[in-house]
């Protein structure tokens, strides 16, 4: 909590210096092996990208119109960090201990890990032949919200037509 003094965001990583990890296996190998694509491709200075282990400084979320992220489920986390990081938001990890879980199984379903590949390639075509994608500008709206005053709006889907009106916004 305390590096959101001076980041925008911080992530949990077992795999930098410092961090750790006891599981070991098929599980560590795709956890590593989607890692490093993750890191390779995108070119996102972390360590770590998979892990759900992180935390927003809520003042600059309002730069990251995170409501157009169309991924679900274990894709969203590396999503939300390639839009965090295009969005030039600032980034730092501390190191943890990953602890395997000691009874049950593992609630990533298979269909998961092709879902997770598709994501990635997605993410890498967007970094290679985009240039400017909505997701990472300040989609903010200028006003207050009519139900309570709150000044932090942004657009659910971005429009050229300029008398939007307010139901297409939502309070952050």
């Amino acid at each position: 909590i305390s590096k959101l003094k001076e980041c925008d965001f911080v992530i949990g990583s077992r795999y930098m210096k410092g961090g750790s990890c006891n599981y070991s296996g098929y599980r560590l190998f795709v956890s590593k092996l989607a890692n490093l694509a993750a890191n390779f491709f995108l070119k996102i200075p972390l360590d770590e990208t998979t892990t759900s282990f992180r935390a927003f400084n809520t003042n600059s979320l309002i730069k990251l119109n995170i409501s157009s992220i169309r991924s679900q489920g274990y894709s969203f986390f590396l999503e939300s960090l390639f839009y965090i990081h295009k969005a030039k938001l600032t980034m730092t990890q501390i190191p943890i201990h990953f602890i395997d879980r000691r009874f049950g199984k593992s609630k990533i379903p298979t269909f998961e890990l092709f879902n997770g590949m598709f994501n990635l390639s997605k993410l890498i075509l967007i970094k290679w032949f985009s240039k400017n994608d909505s997701k990472s500008q300040n989609n903010n709206i200028k006003g207050k919200c009519f139900n309570c005053a709150s000044e932090f709006l942004f657009e659910l889907y971005k429009s050229n037509n300029q008398d939007r009106k307010a139901k297409n916004s939502v309070e952050a």
